[in-house]
């Protein structure tokens, strides 16, 4: 696998208006009933179909930049979609549709 960044040109610069984590985006989800397991599932796969075998790397530097910047929601939200990757990476599943 290939070392380079992958990283699309994006703006990950700290946002003063992150909403704090006790109002996270997947606590107010489930407690409107929402299930936020296919939004991840949803995607990760979009990832696959963009970026192949590169998802799962693509998506850790997404989630680093994040967490550097002390951008925790938005760290959780890729920690959550590089762990979903990193299961079907395991289990064979990890094709482009």
């Amino acid at each position: 696998m290939n070392n380079r960044d992958i990283t699309p040109n994006i703006d990950l610069a700290p946002s003063r208006s992150q909403p704090p984590l006790e109002g996270h985006i997947f606590l107010e989800m489930i407690a409107l009933g929402i299930d936020p397991d296919p939004f991840i599932e949803v995607a990760a796969h979009d990832l696959i179909n963009q970026f192949g075998e590169s998802a799962l790397d693509y998506s850790l530097q997404i989630e680093r930049r994040f967490r550097d910047e002390y951008e925790a929601q938005s760290a959780l939200i890729w920690k959550k979609i590089s762990s979903y990757l990193q299961q079907l990476n395991g289990d064979g599943g990890f094709l482009p549709h």
